[in-house]
Formats: C-alpha cells, structure tokens, sequence
C-alpha cells in the first residue's frame, strides 16, 4: 500500500504549470490550493529538475547510505548550496531532511 500525501500529483503539477505560465506568485497559487507557500516552491524546483515523476507515490520512506550523507552535509558546509539546493539536486523529499542531516553530523562530531 503506497503513501497518500494531502495533495494529488495532479494539483502539484498544475500548480507547478500556473507557476510557469505566469498565473500567479507562489504565494497566490499556494493559497489558491490551501498549501503553504514553501510547499509550492519545493514542488516546482523538484519539479523543473525532475519532471512528473518527482510527484509519483512512494511505498516506502527513501533510506540514505551514510556515505551520500557524508558527501550532502559536506556540500551544504562549503557554503556553495543551500538545503533547498541539495534537495532539488539529489530529489531528498523535504529541505528539512537536509537539514536533519546536517544537524545530526554536527551532533556526532
């Protein structure tokens, strides 16, 4: 049985395309369909990167080898990426993963 999240893979991308074709901020959009905006803009970032398929559901939480979280946390300390950055680039689910795993790698040091 796979996961059901508040919003179908149909209202992301149609969100995500009101977006491109310039009917609306973010933040207009976002509340058009009663999400909040940093939502929206998390799924049109992963959405450009990725296509459709970002927003297909998942059976399962995706688990990360400690070596990818290793090379992410590196990659946000450099100061060249931000979470947001990383979680469109390696298609991490939420911003807040990222920065869960910085948290944890400072913790551990």
């Amino acid at each position: 049985m796979s996961r059901k999240g508040k919003y179908s893979k149909e209202i992301k991308i149609k969100a995500c395309e009101d977006y491109i074709a310039g009917k609306g901020s973010f933040e207009s959009i976002a509340k058009s369909i009663g999400c909040d905006e940093s939502n929206l803009r998390s799924w049109y970032y992963r959405y450009i990167k990725h296509g459709e398929k970002v927003f297909d559901s998942k059976k399962r939480n995706k688990s990360y080898r400690k070596e990818f979280k290793i090379s992410v946390v590196k990659k946000y300390i450099d100061g060249k990426h931000s979470a947001m950055d990383l979680s469109v680039k390696y298609d991490i689910h939420l911003s807040t993963t990222v920065l869960l795993l910085i948290s944890s790698k400072r913790c551990s040091n």
